[in-house]
C-alpha cells in the first residue's frame, strides 16, 4: 500500500507544525460544526443531482461495467444521489440536535470518499487519471472543517484502500494511477492543513476582536454610569453651596438670624468638604490606574499610628453621636509599609464606616497579628451594610476596567475602590463580610515585611 506509506510519511513530516492543531477548544469545534452545517446545506443538494444525472445519462450501458461486480458504479451513483438527499433534507430540517448533525456530516464524508473511489476506478477502466478522488479530496478539504488530524487519516486511508482494491481485487497495474493519486492525496492533505490554519486564524482574530469590542462596549458603559453618577454626585453639594451662600448674601434683607447664618455657614463647608474629597478620590483613582503612585517603605507602629488618625476623625464620630474605638491592640505592633498609603487607607476605611453608619452607631477597629507574618486591621461598624455584588467588586479591584466604580453605591464608589487598589501596591489583601442591614466588618492583611519590587 505504497500510497498509505507516503501518506504516513507526509503526517510525520508536517506534525511538527500540526501538534498544536490537533488540539480544538470548544469555541473553536463549535464555530467549525457550524461551518460544516453551512457547507453542506450548500452542496449536497447539487451533489445530489450530480448523481442522479451520471446514473441516468453518463453511464446508460451498464454492460460497459461488468467487471465491477462488487462496486458496480452506476448502482453507486445512484445511491450516492440519495444519501446527499437525504443529507440535504436532514440539516435543513434539523436545527438544535448537534449529533444528528454531527452524524450526517460524517456520513456526507465517507459516502464521498466511497463514491470518488468508484468513479476511479471507471476512469482506470479507461487508462484514464483518478480525476474524481482528486476533486473530492479538494472538496473536504474545502468544505468540511473537522478535526484536522481525523481529516488527514481519511485522505492517506482512503488513497490506501483505493491502492488495494485497485491492484489487488481488480488486479490494474500500479503505473496507471499511483503517480495521480500519491499527487492528490498530497494535495489533498496540504490544502486540509493550510485551510484548517486559516480557519483558526480568522477564527481566533474574529474572537479576540469581538473581546476587545465587548470590553471596549463595557468600558464606555461604564463610563457613562460613572459620568451620571457623579453629575448628581456633584450638583447636589453645589447646589447646597450656592443655595446657601445665596441667603448669607441677603441675610440682612430676610432678616435671618446669626444662629442661622453660622448653620448656613456650616452647610456650605460640609458641601465644600464633599466635593473635596470627591475631587481628590478620582485623581487618587487617576494616579492609580496611571502607574504614579510610588511606594516608600518605613517601618511604622501600628497602634501609635492608628489611634492618631482616629483622633482627627473623632469630631465626625461626635457629631453623629457614634462611638470609634481602638479596642485592641499589642503595643509592639509593627509593618514595613508606606506611611502615606497606609494613612489613606484607613482615612477611605473608617470614614466610610462613619458615613454609612447612623446616629448612635459603632465603629470599633481591632489589631490582630497572626502567625508572625501579618498583621491584621479589621474595622467594624453597625451600618447599613453591603451586598454581595460590590462585596465582589471591591474585593476583585485591581482588574482596572473593573474599578472605575462601584455600580448601584451611593456616592462614586470609590472610595473602597481605591482602598483595594492601594492594598494591592503594598502587598497587602481586604476582605469583606457584610450582609444587608447587619453591618460591615473589613479584614485588611497587611505583611508585617513587605518590600517593594
Amino acid at each position: 500500500m505504497v500510497s498509505s506509506v507516503w501518506g504516513c510519511c507526509l503526517v510525520v513530516c508536517l506534525s511538527g507544525n500540526m501538534n498544536s492543531f490537533f488540539k480544538y477548544d470548544s469555541d473553536y469545534l463549535e464555530h467549525g460544526h457550524l461551518l460544516n452545517v453551512s457547507s453542506l446545506k450548500r452542496f449536497s443538494l447539487p451533489v445530489s443531482l450530480l448523481g442522479f444525472l451520471i446514473y441516468n445519462f453518463a453511464y446508460g450501458d451498464s454492460s460497459l461495467y461488468e467487471r465491477f461486480a462488487y462496486l458496480n458504479p452506476l448502482k453507486m451513483s445512484f445511491t450516492f444521489g440519495c444519501t446527499f438527499l437525504v443529507i440535504w433534507c436532514v440539516v435543513m430540517l434539523v436545527k438544535e440536535n448537534v449529533i444528528i448533525q454531527k452524524t450526517a456530516i460524517w456520513i456526507a464524508i465517507f459516502s464521498a470518499f466511497a463514491f470518488s473511489c468508484a468513479m476511479g476506478l471507471i476512469g482506470l477502466e479507461n487508462r484514464e487519471g483518478i480525476i474524481t478522488i482528486s476533486i473530492v479530496y479538494l472538496m473536504v478539504s474545502f468544505a468540511i472543517t473537522t478535526r484536522l488530524g481525523y481529516l488527514i487519516l481519511l485522505l492517506v486511508v482512503n488513497a490506501g484502500i483505493f491502492y488495494f482494491v485497485a491492484t489487488a481485487v481488480y488486479g490494474f497495474p500500479a503505473t496507471y494511477f499511483v503517480i495521480s493519486l500519491f499527487s492528490s492525496t498530497l494535495l489533498g492533505c496540504l490544502i486540509c492543513y493550510s485551510m484548517d490554519k486559516q480557519r483558526r486564524e480568522v477564527f481566533y482574530s474574529h474572537k479576540k476582536l469581538t473581546e476587545n469590542m465587548n470590553a471596549l462596549n463595557k468600558a464606555l458603559d461604564i463610563k457613562s454610569t460613572f459620568l451620571g453618577h457623579m453629575s448628581h454626585e456633584l450638583r447636589t453639594p453645589l447646589n447646597a453651596i450656592i443655595g446657601f451662600s445665596d441667603l448669607i448674601q441677603n441675610a440682612e434683607k430676610m432678616k435671618v438670624s446669626q444662629d442661622k447664618v453660622k448653620e448656613y455657614a456650616a452647610h456650605i463647608n460640609n458641601g465644600g468638604t464633599h466635593l473635596l474629597t470627591l475631587v481628590n478620590d478620582i485623581l487618587d483613582q487617576n494616579k492609580l490606574e496611571a502607574g504614579e503612585v510610588t511606594v516608600q517603605v518605613e517601618e511604622i507602629g501600628v497602634c501609635e499610628t492608628i489611634d492618631g488618625y482616629l483622633d482627627e476623625l473623632r469630631p465626625i464620630s461626635s457629631n453623629k453621636k457614634q462611638e470609634l474605638d481602638l479596642v485592641s491592640c499589642a503595643p509592639e505592633t509593627k509593618i514595613h509599609t508606606d506611611r502615606r498609603i497606609f494613612k489613606q487607607i484607613i482615612y477611605n476605611l473608617v470614614s466610610n464606616a462613619q458615613k454609612y453608619t447612623p446616629e448612635k452607631g459603632r465603629v470599633t477597629i481591632n489589631i490582630e497579628k497572626r502567625n508572625g507574618d501579618n498583621v491584621d486591621v479589621i474595622v467594624k461598624d453597625t451600618g447599613k451594610g453591603m451586598r454581595q455584588e460590590l462585596i465582589d467588586q471591591i474585593e476583585n479591584s485591581e482588574i482596572l476596567l473593573q474599578s472605575h466604580f462601584i455600580s448601584n453605591a451611593e456616592g462614586t464608589g470609590l472610595g473602597l475602590i481605591i482602598v483595594s487598589q492601594l492594598l494591592h501596591r503594598i502587598g497587602a489583601n481586604i476582605k469583606v463580610k457584610s450582609a444587608v442591614g447587619k453591618g460591615t466588618e473589613i479584614r485588611l492583611e497587611f505583611p508585617v515585611n513587605f518590600a517593594v519590587n
